[in-house]
C-alpha cells in the first residue's frame, strides 16, 4: 500500500492590518500596496506513522509541525485514501436485481484498531513573505511665511526597521523635481498642482499624492492655502465605534497627530537608562560601578551618560506606533503610554507572576484575550499553526489554544543572544501592531462586560476600564463592576476603581493617565524656524508661469443619490426592510463647502445645480466612518451606495 506524506506548516508572521480615518494633512490612506519582506523561520517537524494493530502494517505517514499526536480529523483529511475502502461497483444478479449493499464503513471501529507510532523529528529553515507597514507621507505649510515664494514641506517616514527613505520625488505644475532624503521644501509662487511620492531603500515607492495649493490675497495679506489633498488620511477610532461613543467629545490624546514627529518625547527613563548601559549601548565605564548600582539601577553618573540615548531610544518607535494607531484605529498616544508603562521602551522579557514578552509585556493571559476577541489576528496565527481553523478560538481544545498563544508570544520575543546587544530590533518593531491589536481586543472585552450589566459610562472611563483589562484581566474588572452595581453606585472609574481587589490595577491606570496628562510637558518641540532646509532639484528649473485666462466653467444640473442599507441576508441587494433611515450624509466639495442630509427610506438626494462639472465630491457617513469620492457630471444621477453588514453579536463570552 502506498504511503501519503503531508506537511502542516508553521508560518509565524507579523500581524499587520490597515484600516482608515480624517486628520491633519497626512496623505497616506493606508491602502495596501503589497509591501512584503522575506523572513526566515526555523520549524520543527514531527514524523508519525499510522499503523494497524492487527498486522503492524503502516497505513500512512504524516509530518506535522506541532508536538502533539495527530488528531483523528487530521488522519481522515491526510490519509483518507488509505483509511476509507474503495467503493465497489454493484454486482447485478440474475433477474436484474443488485447484490445487497455492504454495511457502512465504521470509522470509530477503524480508529480502535490503529495506533500512532512516533518516528523522529527534524529541523529546517523556511522563508516566508510577511506584510510590512506602508511608507507614510506628509505635507505641511510652515506658518508665518512672507511670500511669494512660499514653501510647502514634504516629509516621508519609513516604518520598516533597518530601512530608510531615499528620496522624495514629484511634479509641480507638470515639472519634475527630486530631493534626496526624507524631507523636501518645495517653493510655491503661484496657484499650483503638486504631486509627490517617496522612494525607500526597500526598493519600492509610496502612493502618489496630489495637492491643490492656492495663493490667497486679502487686501495687503497674502497666504498659501491647501485646497485639497488626495488621498487623505482617514482615522477611525475603532474603540469608540465598538462602544458606540462616536458622538462624544474626546480629549486631545484621542486624536491622530498630524505626523509621527508629534509623538517625540524626552522623558528621563531610569529603567531604560539602566538597560541601555547593561546592554552596552551606552558607555559608562568611567562612572562608579560602570554607571550601575549593584541591583542594576543606574546611578547619577550613568543617568547622565545615557541621557541622549534614552531620548533617541524612546522615539525610534514613533513612526511604527503612529502607523499602527492610524491603521488599527487606536489613538497613538495611548499606544506610546502603554509601552512606557509596561517596558519603558526596552523590548526585553520579564518574569513576575507570569512570563511577559516584549515592549507591551504580553503574557499568556493577554494573548488569550487578543485571540479570543480579534478574529483577524486569530486567523493569521491559526492558519500557520493548526490544520483546522474552521472553529473559533474559544471552542478549540486547550492544547490548540495553548499552541496559538505560544506561537503568538514567540513573534513578540525580541531577546536574541546572537543579535547585537542581545535584542532583535526587527522583532521589536514588528510586535507593536500586535500589542495595538491586543489593546483593541480589550476594548471589545470591556464592551461585553458593560453590556452584560446594561451599564454605560464616558469615553474616557471606557479607556480606563480597557487598560485595567489589559493589565489585570477579565475577572478583576468583572468583579469590580459587580460590586459597583450591587451597591447601586455609578459605573464610572471613580466608583469602580474603589472596588478593585486586584493588586496594582488602580495605580497602573492612574500612571497611564499621568503620562497622558504630562505628555505636552515632555514633548520635543519642533524647530521654530520656517526657513527651507532641503530645496528640490527641478528638471528643468521652473520659471514663473504666465497667467492664462481661466476657462468658463461648465455648470452641472445633476444629482447625487446616496443609498444606505444593512445587507442582513448578505445577498448584496437592498431588500425590503434593509434600508436605513436617519443616517447623516455629508457631501464635502473642493472649496470646503458642504451639504448635509438625513436618509429617508435609505436614501438622501443632493442637487448639484450650479456646481462645476468635473469637481470632486467626498461623500461621508460621519457616524459610520464610511467615505466615497465621486466626480460631478453634467446631467443625470450620480449613485453612491453604502452597503453595511449585519454586526455579529456574541450570545456569550467566547
Amino acid at each position: 500500500m502506498k504511503r501519503r506524506v503531508f506537511y502542516l506548516g508553521v508560518f509565524l508572521a507579523a500581524f499587520l492590518l490597515l484600516a482608515a480615518g480624517i486628520q491633519g494633512s497626512n496623505a497616506d490612506d493606508g491602502s495596501s500596496t503589497g509591501r512584503f519582506k522575506t523572513v526566515e523561520i526555523r520549524v520543527t517537524q514531527y514524523i508519525w506513522e499510522l499503523v494497524s494493530n492487527a498486522d503492524g502494517r503502516t497505513i500512512c505517514q504524516i509530518i506535522v509541525e506541532h508536538p502533539n499526536q495527530p488528531s483523528n480529523s487530521e488522519a481522515i483529511q491526510i490519509c483518507g485514501d488509505q483509511i476509507f475502502p474503495a467503493e465497489e461497483t454493484p454486482t447485478p444478479l440474475p433477474g436484474g436485481s443488485l447484490a445487497p449493499t455492504p454495511a457502512p464503513f465504521d470509522l470509530a471501529e477503524f480508529f480502535r484498531g490503529v495506533s500512532w507510532r512516533f518516528i523522529t523529528t527534524r529541523e529546517l529553515s523556511r522563508e516566508i513573505q510577511v506584510p510590512v507597514p506602508q511608507i507614510v507621507t506628509n505635507l505641511s505649510i510652515p506658518p508665518e511665511q512672507q511670500g511669494p515664494p512660499f514653501f510647502v514641506t514634504l516629509t516621508a517616514y519609513e516604518p520598516v526597521y533597518g530601512q530608510r527613505i531615499t528620496s522624495i520625488m514629484g511634479t509641480l505644475n507638470g515639472i519634475s523635481f527630486t530631493c534626496t532624503g526624507n524631507r523636501c521644501d518645495v517653493p510655491i509662487i503661484t496657484d499650483s498642482i503638486l504631486e509627490f511620492w517617496a522612494t525607500s531603500s526597500v526598493g519600492d515607492e509610496s502612493r502618489h499624492v496630489e495637492a491643490t495649493l492656492r495663493i490667497d490675497r486679502v487686501e495687503t495679506t497674502t497666504t498659501l492655502k491647501l485646497e485639497s489633498l488626495v488621498p487623505i488620511t482617514i482615522f477611525q477610532d475603532s474603540c469608540a465605534a465598538i462602544w458606540g461613543s462616536t458622538g462624544e467629545p474626546r480629549p486631545e490624546w484621542a486624536y491622530l497627530p498630524a505626523s509621527p514627529d508629534e509623538l517625540n518625547t524626552m522623558k528621563p527613563y531610569q529603567f531604560l537608562a539602566g538597560r541601555l548601559i547593561a546592554a552596552g549601548l551606552v558607555n559608562a565605564q568611567d562612572c562608579p560601578g560602570g554607571g550601575l548600582w549593584e541591583g542594576g539601577a543606574p546611578n547619577s553618573c550613568g543617568i547622565e551618560r545615557a541621557a541622549d540615548k534614552v531620548v533617541a531610544w524612546q522615539n525610534q518607535y514613533d513612526i511604527t506606533i503612529w502607523e499602527a494607531g492610524r491603521s488599527l484605529g487606536v489613538p497613538p498616544l495611548l499606544i506610546k503610554a502603554l509601552i512606557e508603562q509596561e517596558s519603558q521602551f526596552w523590548p526585553g522579557n520579564s518574569r513576575i507572576a507570569l512570563y511577559e514578552y516584549g515592549l507591551g509585556q504580553l503574557s499568556q493571559v493577554g494573548t488569550d484575550v487578543a485571540l479570543r476577541w480579534d478574529n483577524d489576528l486569530f486567523a493569521s496565527a491559526c492558519n500557520g499553526l493548526l490544520y483546522d481553523c474552521s472553529t473559533v478560538y474559544g471552542r478549540m481544545t486547550s492544547w490548540q489554544q495553548a499552541t496559538l498563544r505560544g506561537g503568538l508570544l514567540r513573534t513578540l520575543d525580541a531577546e536574541c543572544p546572537s543579535c547585537p546587544n542581545g535584542i532583535d530590533m526587527a522583532v521589536a518593531y514588528d510586535s507593536i501592531p500586535v500589542f495595538t491589536r491586543t489593546l483593541r481586543a480589550n476594548c471589545r472585552q470591556v464592551k461585553y462586560l458593560m453590556d452584560r450589566r446594561a451599564a454605560k459610562t464616558s469615553y474616557e472611563d471606557m479607556w480606563k476600564f480597557t487598560f485595567l483589562s489589559y493589565h489585570s484581566g477579565y475577572n478583576c474588572l468583572a468583579d469590580a463592576l459587580d460590586y459597583t452595581t450591587f451597591n447601586l453606585q455609578p459605573v464610572d472609574w471613580s466608583h469602580v476603581s474603589a472596588f478593585l481587589s486586584c493588586g496594582g490595577g488602580r495605580a497602573y491606570v492612574d500612571n497611564i493617565w499621568k503620562a497622558l496628562n504630562e505628555f505636552d510637558a515632555y514633548r520635543v518641540k519642533p524647530p521654530s524656524s520656517t526657513r527651507p532646509e532641503v530645496l528640490p532639484t527641478f528638471a528643468p528649473t521652473p520659471a514663473i508661469p504666465t497667467p492664462t485666462p481661466t476657462p468658463t466653467p461648465v455648470l452641472a444640473m445633476s444629482k447625487v443619490r446616496v443609498l444606505v442599507y444593512v445587507d442582513i441576508n448578505a445577498n448584496v441587494y437592498p431588500d425590503a426592510g434593509e434600508r436605513t433611515d436617519g443616517v447623516s450624509v455629508v457631501l464635502t466639495f473642493s472649496d470646503g463647502s458642504s451639504q448635509t442630509a438625513l436618509t429617508a427610506n435609505g436614501e438622501a438626494v443632493f442637487s448639484m445645480a450650479g456646481r462645476v462639472v468635473g469637481e470632486d465630491v467626498l461623500v461621508t457617513l460621519p457616524e459610520l466612518y464610511r467615505t466615497e469620492k465621486v466626480r460631478i457630471i453634467r446631467d443625470g444621477e450620480i449613485p453612491v451606495v453604502f452597503r453595511l453588514e449585519q454586526p455579529v453579536v456574541p450570545p456569550a463570552l467566547p
